[in-house]
């Protein structure tokens, strides 16, 4: 792909809160773009220190021709992701805007150039475009996979309105791959700051909802690094943590539920369902993050409740198929006898065997109905994992 001479300026920002030792690949992914005119905007979210005489000295060393301005960046106090990332908006002059978090980078030298090709081939009333994020391991070497899952990326292409369904059951749209052209937030407004560190999943519901224009390139535009909030790494009790729980509650009560009506009715079973395990599972690990004794208490009653519940729900789990065999087979060998009593064959035999035969299919509809209670009680105390990865 050749160097052309661009027009529009593209401003990448790189959002960064502690955890330098990444942010020189993520700035080095945009100093290496082939792209003509650059603008970047370090931000900073209060972390204490902050290296900014570290990160000029290593971009004035990097820098080509093609990066018209520096702009950095810090906050003087911490201000959570999105007030963070509508501050940093604010400051650059870009036509096309493109956000990265410190510790991801752009997979490749060309990606700006895509992106400003893609939005040429976009629709004039199109403001946001995406492509494919490559999921890596910690190194951002190896490829897990890619975020766009191939029903998104149709519903995407295809303009479905489908779209909304799968955006309220999981945030599965990779935000390291969107790129916004300026009028985008001069008409949509900023990112919402009743949530604190999700940004872009509250976004995504009113996109789709909204029917706003999403042009998709098929191509992979960032390495997302895995261990991130976003990455399933939700166990510990971070104060990050604690808040990126409370945020996807509040998604849910706000940016989902009250626009139920508009999905199919399978598609509303589905949320709820998925909405209703993930508000239980969320809930549960709140106290260990606030040390709230009568949380926890609730915690252990609704969801624990006591070593004998631990033990007869594993038992009672197992029992399912068995039982589920058991009542069939009582079930068929009861219906059957009455005949082979009739013809006399081991009337005797059939005639004890007869209530015996009731009493285990009795048992068995019993047990089956204990195992069944048993699924749902193991399903509710299980993580839902996919409600919240990419």
């Amino acid at each position: 792909m050749e160097n052309e001479a661009h027009e529009k300026l593209i401003s990448v920002i790189i959002c960064s809160y502690r955890k330098f030792q990444f942010i020189y690949e993520a700035i080095a992914s945009v100093l290496n773009q082939s792209y003509g005119k650059i603008e970047l905007l370090i931000s900073d979210d209060g972390s204490d220190p902050f290296p900014e005489k570290k990160i000029r000295t290593y971009i004035d060393k990097h820098r080509k021709d093609n990066l018209v301005n520096v702009l950095i960046h810090h906050e003087e106090t911490n201000q959570g992701t999105v007030r963070h990332l509508n501050h940093a908006i604010r400051l650059v002059h870009g036509d096309y805007i493109g956000i990265l978090a410190a510790d991801d980078a752009y997979f490749d030298k060309f990606v700006l150039e895509r992106f400003a090709a893609g939005f040429d081939h976009a629709k004039k009333d199109c403001y946001v475009q995406m492509a494919q994020t490559a999921m890596c391991d910690y190194t951002l070497k190896r490829i897990d996979g890619y975020a766009l899952f191939p029903d998104v990326q149709e519903a995407v292409e295809q303009e479905d309105s489908r779209l909304f369904e799968l955006v309220a059951y999981s945030a599965c749209l990779p935000t390291t791959s969107f790129f916004y052209k300026k009028e985008f937030f001069e008409q949509y407004g900023e990112f919402d700051e009743e949530f604190y560190l999700v940004e872009d999943y509250p976004m995504h519901c009113r996109i789709v909802r909204e029917g706003w224009k999403l042009h998709y390139e098929n191509f992979a535009a960032a390495r997302h690094r895995s261990g991130g909030i976003s990455h399933g790494n939700v166990e510990g009790l971070s104060k990050s943590a604690y808040f990126y729980h409370l945020d996807m509650l509040k998604i849910r009560d706000k940016c989902v539920k009250p626009y139920l009506k508009q999905l199919r009715r399978k598609a509303m079973e589905d949320v709820k369902d998925k909405a209703w395990t993930e508000e239980k599972w969320i809930k549960s690990q709140l106290h260990l993050y606030e040390n709230n004794k009568k949380l926890r208490r609730q915690y252990l009653w609704e969801y624990k409740w006591s070593l004998l519940k631990d033990f007869a729900v594993a038992s009672v789990y197992r029992w399912d198929v068995f039982a589920s065999c058991l009542w069939k087979t009582a079930l068929v060998l009861a219906v059957m006898i009455p005949p082979v009593r009739e013809i006399g064959i081991v009337a005797a035999a059939c005639a004890g065997c007869y209530k015996v035969i009731w009493s285990l299919f009795a048992a068995g509809a019993v047990s089956w109905l204990f195992g069944r209670i048993g699924r749902g009680i193991a399903k509710i105390e299980s993580y839902p994992w996919d409600l919240m990865d990419y």
